[in-house]
């Protein structure tokens, strides 16, 4: 299992976004977002080595609706567990090292109201 520090999704020019908020969290802790612009970010894009998300999280974007179908951009931030204790502690040297963060696209299409995505690495 691999943890992330953080989330980023960007939203295309003309696409306000209104509000931003993670329903469904793995631990207790609560995660604000931060909305500037086009992106909304939650957690962190440094690498503390304990990330807050481990995955099967689910977050909600409420947006101005401008189109029926448009592309996000997104970043999911590695908490850089390898780097911090993989390639130190002979117990875990066969977990690999370096950060991995992944940077991909998420097109959205459809009607009107609540449109999901699912997004799974690691």
């Amino acid at each position: 299992m691999n943890y992330a520090d953080g989330i980023s999704i960007t939203f295309p020019d003309g696409i306000q976004i209104n509000s931003a908020e993670v329903t469904k969290v793995a631990y207790s802790t609560k995660i604000h977002p931060v909305i500037e612009g086009q992106t909304v970010t939650w957690g962190r894009s440094d690498t503390t080595g304990d990330g807050e998300f481990k995955g099967d999280e689910d977050f909600s974007v409420n947006i101005n609706f401008i189109e029926p179908t448009f592309t996000v951009n997104y970043v999911i931030f590695d908490d850089g567990w390898s780097e911090a204790y993989a390639a130190t502690d002979p117990q875990y040297y066969n977990l690999g090292v370096g950060t991995v963060n992944k940077i991909g696209t998420a097109t959205l299409t459809g009607k009107l109201g609540y449109q999901f995505k699912t997004v799974n690495y690691w």
